[in-house]
């Protein structure tokens, strides 16, 4: 199986598809497969990814949940084996980072220094744009890298 083919399989799943959420997740596929095609990797290192994509296809039934599962298993090999992100992934990631390793501390230097718990909660909104901010340096690094999929 080439990627030409396997985008051509998704398209046409898609349009076949009544249900706007399954036709998204399919049209998120077939994108994902394009931008590995330009960037000439080669398909037969995700064999098991477009072999469970295919007979997902292949069933009667095309479910959301199988073929959800089966794309964030696809991205999650990207990001761990090749290093390639989606878009928006280290300001997400850094926003719960943000508030988790800099908000919390903040809200207890709050609490123990005003002697009341009820400033605890005041770190968390302190360390969101803290971890928002990191997480936009640390995306257009990726972005200038190239190692950002356009999704």
């Amino acid at each position: 199986m080439n990627y030409e083919t396997l985008i051509q399989e998704l398209e046409t799943a898609s349009m076949a598809q009544d249900k706007s959420s399954t036709q998204k997740v399919l049209d998120t596929l077939a994108k994902i497969f394009r931008q590995l095609d330009e960037r000439g990797l080669d398909i037969e290192l995700f064999s098991q990814h477009t072999s469970e994509i295919h007979s997902a296809i292949q069933s009667e039934e095309l479910k959301f949940g199988e073929i959800s599962r089966i794309k964030n298993g696809l991205t999650q090999t990207l990001m761990k084996e090749h290093g390639l992100t989606t878009k928006g992934y280290h300001q997400n990631l850094w926003l719960v980072l943000g508030m988790s390793l800099f908000g919390i501390p903040l809200g207890m230097i709050f609490g123990f220094s005003l002697d009341n718990f009820a400033f605890f909660g005041l770190g968390l909104p302190m360390g969101m744009p803290i971890g928002v901010a990191i997480g936009m340096q640390k995306e257009k690094k990726a972005q200038e890298a190239g190692t950002v999929l356009a999704i």
